[in-house]
Formats: C-alpha cells, sequence, structure tokens
C-alpha cells in the first residue's frame, strides 16, 4: 500500500509539475493580451463551472472511491449516468439564469456547457482512483491544459479576447475526455440511469452535497462580494494571484487526491491513520514553505518583471495567502482526507462555512480600505479558520499535528519576513529582491536542518522515491480490483 500510494504521489506531482510549467507559460503569454478585468470575468465562470461540476457529482463517486469490497460495472454505469444527465441539467438550468447579466453571463454560460462533457469520464477516474493508480489521469490532465492553452493563446493572438479562454474550457474538456476514452478503452463503460446500484450511495453523496453548497456559495459569495466592492480589476488580480500559486495548490491536491483512498485502504485493513496524517502534515510544511519564503521576498520584482508594470498590484496579495497557507494548508491537506475516508463530511462542510464567514468578514471591508492587501489578509485569517476547525474534530491528534508545523512554520517567519519587510519599506530595487529570495530560501533549510533534520531529510527521500518510482516504466500497479 505504502509503495503504491508513493507511486501515485511521484506520479501526480511530476505530472503536475509539467502541467503548471506549461499553465505558466500559457499564463505568460495570455497576460500580454488581456487585462485584469478580463481575467476577472473568466475568474467568475471558472468559480461557477467548478461549483456545477461539484454539485453534479453529487458525491457518488467518492462515496465509490471508499467503498470496501470490488464494486460491478452497473454501479459505475449508474453512476455515470446520472452524473451526466444532472450534468447538463445544472449547465442548461446555470446557462439560462446567467446569460441576461451581459458579457460575464455569456461567457460563463459558454463555459459551463463543458460540466457534461466532463462527467462523462467519472467513471474512469472512480476506477483508477481505488486502485491508486494515477498514470491515466495525469495523462489526461496534460492533455487539457496543452490542448486549453494552444486553443486559448491561439484565440487571444486572432483577437477573440475573453472569449479564447472561455470556448478553451470546453475544448478543454472535450480533449480531456476523448484522452481518457482512449487510454482506459479495455474497460469500457456507457452512462445508464438506474436507481438501485447508486442508493446505497447517496447517504455519503448528501452529506457531500451539503458540503459542496457551502464551497459554493464561499465561492461565489466571495466572488460577488470581491466585484462588488473592488470590480472585476480586483477580482481578476485574485484570480490571477491564485494562478501563480497553483504549483502550491498542485501539492496540496497531489496529496489530497493520493490520501483519501490511501486512508480508505488502510481503514478497511484496520490500520492506524494517524502517524501517516503527521507525516503528510511535516512534509508539505516543510516543501510549501521553501516555495513561500522566496515567493514573499520578491514577488513584486518577480511579477513585474514577467508580467509586466499593471500586474504589479498582485504582489501585494502574497503576504498574507502564503501566512495563511503555513498552517492552513498542511492541516487541511492532511486531515481532510483522513476525515472523507472515515465518512465525516460534515467537519470540512463546516470547516468551508467557517472559512467562507470568516472571509467575508474580513476580506471585503479591507479591499475597501486598503485595495489588495485585504484580499491576502482575508484570505490568511479564512485559513487559519479552516484549519481550526478540522484540527477540532480531530483533537485527539492535534497536538501531535501542530507539534509537527512548529519547526517549518517558524523557520518560514524567521526566513522570510525581516527580508521582506525590509524591501517593502525602503523600496529596494528588483536585484535585491531577487538577492534577499535566494538568501531566504537557504536561511529557511538551515533552520530546519539544525532544528528538525530529521524531517528534513525524511521528507527529500520521500519526495525522491515518489519520482524515481513515477519515472518507472511499471509505475502503475496492478489492480486492486474494480
Amino acid at each position: 500500500m505504502r509503495g503504491r500510494a508513493t507511486a501515485a504521489a511521484g506520479t501526480f506531482a511530476l505530472g503536475g509539475i509539467a502541467g503548471q510549467i506549461i499553465a505558466f507559460l500559457g499564463n505568460l503569454v495570455v497576460a500580454r493580451f488581456l487585462s485584469p478585468h478580463d481575467f476577472g470575468l473568466i475568474a467568475f465562470g471558472s468559480t461557477v463551472i467548478g461549483s456545477v461540476q461539484v454539485v453534479a457529482d453529487g458525491g457518488l463517486g467518492l462515496a465509490l472511491i471508499r467503498q470496501p469490497g470490488a464494486i460491478e460495472r452497473s454501479q459505475l454505469e449508474a453512476v455515470m449516468g446520472f452524473q451526466v444527465a444532472a450534468g447538463a441539467a445544472l449547465a442548461a438550468i446555470v446557462g439560462v439564469a446567467v446569460v441576461w447579466f451581459g458579457t460575464a453571463g455569456i461567457v460563463t454560460a459558454v463555459m459551463v456547457s463543458a460540466v457534461p462533457i466532463i462527467a462523462w469520464r467519472s467513471a474512469g477516474s472512480v476506477r483508477v482512483e481505488r486502485e491508486i493508480r494515477y498514470r491515466p489521469i495525469v495523462i489526461v490532465a496534460l492533455v487539457e491544459v496543452i490542448g486549453y492553452y494552444v486553443w486559448s493563446i491561439a484565440g487571444v493572438a486572432v483577437g477573440w479576447g475573453v472569449w479564447a479562454l472561455a470556448t478553451g474550457a470546453i475544448f478543454r474538456a472535450l480533449a480531456g475526455t476523448v484522452c481518457q476514452q482512449w487510454l482506459l478503452r479495455d474497460y469500457k463503460v456507457r452512462p445508464r440511469l438506474r436507481w438501485a446500484p447508486i442508493k446505497p450511495l447517496m447517504s455519503f453523496g448528501a452529506n457531500y452535497l451539503a458540503l459542496a453548497t457551502a464551497s459554493v456559495a464561499g465561492d461565489q459569495g466571495l466572488n460577488f462580494g470581491i466585484s462588488a466592492t473592488g470590480g472585476f480589476s480586483m477580482l481578476g488580480l485574485w484570480s490571477f494571484a491564485s494562478r501563480l500559486l497553483q504549483p502550491i495548490n498542485l501539492l496540496y491536491s497531489t496529496l489530497w487526491r493520493v490520501t483519501y483512498p490511501t486512508m480508505s485502504r488502510l481503514m478497511e485493513l484496520r490500520e492506524d491513520p494517524m502517524p501517516v496524517v503527521s507525516r503528510i502534515a511535516s512534509s508539505i510544511a516543510i516543501l510549501t514553505s521553501i516555495v513561500f519564503v522566496p515567493l514573499v521576498i520578491c514577488s513584486h520584482a518577480l511579477v513585474t518583471i514577467v508580467f509586466g508594470a499593471r500586474w504589479a498590484d498582485v504582489s501585494e496579495i502574497f503576504p498574507g495567502v502564503c501566512l495563511g497557507l503555513l498552517v492552513g494548508g498542511p492541516v487541511s491537506t492532511a486531515l481532510t482526507g483522513y476525515l472523507w475516508a472515515i465518512g465525516e463530511v460534515r467537519t470540512t462542510r463546516n470547516a468551508l462555512i467557517a472559512q467562507f464567514g470568516v472571509s467575508v468578514a474580513v476580506t471585503l471591508p479591507l479591499v475597501w480600505i486598503i485595495g489588495p492587501w485585504g484580499l491576502g489578509v482575508g484570505a490568511a485569517v479564512a485559513s487559519l479558520a479552516d484549519a481550526a476547525v478540522l484540527l477540532w474534530a480531530a483533537r485527539g491528534s492535534a497536538r501531535v499535528v501542530l507539534s509537527r508545523l512548529a519547526v517549518p512554520g517558524l523557520s518560514a517567519l524567521v526566513a522570510s519576513l525581516p527580508l521582506w519587510l525590509v524591501g517593502l519599506l525602503l523600496h529596494l530595487s528588483a536585484p535585491y529582491e531577487l538577492a534577499a529570495a535566494a538568501a531566504g530560501a537557504l536561511l529557511y533549510v538551515g533552520l530546519v536542518a539544525t532544528f528538525d533534520r530529521e524531517a528534513l531529510t525524511g521528507t527529500f527521500r520521500t519526495a525522491r522515491r515518489a519520482a524515481l518510482t513515477a519515472l518507472r516504466p511499471d509505475a502503475s500497479p496492478s489492480p486492486l480490483g474494480a
């Protein structure tokens, strides 16, 4: 099981890194053609498509992942049929509802039409995730991102503007679905509308839908609030900052994606998962802080040099976001997979509600007062609120998890804050910021090596083993059974 999880994490991470490099280069080109306002429109549409996709899933696929024993083809077909039908219905309803709201509504209507196309590959994703076999998913993701940016860059180059990215969402979904159908052609599943096979999954699905509702309300409420308070340009800055943080989100999503089925299999085998949870939290904190420290110090220089002066305000968002994620990111990623594996979806719903409430209460007034800085501060406080709820739910192990975060978290603060404040207060040049970023990263590694060498070396050994395992031709393990 450990070998499968390590191989899966390595495969998913390496594929994600490749995808992020492609996305970074694509954003580098697209940002030269579009304005923050355009990115705000796409951010709004992306939030809607993600929300509709989550609701259309209904939690049935996730319920199958944690289900013990083998699953029947009829269950996969019934889940797929439900999700395709729900995706098509919701896409139609949302499209008709938003099309009257000007350009933002039409862009959203175009993008949301991709949902039923994405739902078509739900059964295949469930099957390979149960087997902790992620190579097909990674290949599909790479095909998607390449297709999206090829389409989008060509579109903005010929003058389509924001419509190139909107229609790119449909092309991306089509490319990924066709690719998955070809990769999993040995076990074809077609959608069928049947109630009996999905009835046992509905309890978990109902809890998941409550979670999805909280997620939809949170994302949409925050986007509405930001656009109402600061306009679509402010929302565009928030969206662009989120895109630049995708490498960190990649690590979170990689480990969460692998942790959930792994925890499910460990629970099935009656193994204690908490030692794994604490190690995951420690490793995430160490790896993400290596990125956070230099990013906070040189964010202004990096954004201005790479993307141009009109995106300079994005750098004001990063310090707060990174501060919150120092604790919130590792806690959320490590504990959510465990809580879902034991069927405790309500806790993650409550954490999302707390995160949304705090985010709105803090972010929107601060955006009105201090502009982009408010986005970062609000994100930090919201991330800490999410972590607090999850830690309370796992309070029997909270002290162990927090103790594993103390050294990397404090080391990151010591290595980054003084250098960042000097550059901010004295308005020092870009060369200083870049040199200080390198010095901060080295200082961080030195501090962690001094106070918790075992965690540092263990993290890099695991990362190296995952990468080498993922690169082997036989990295995709034999199935555990459908």
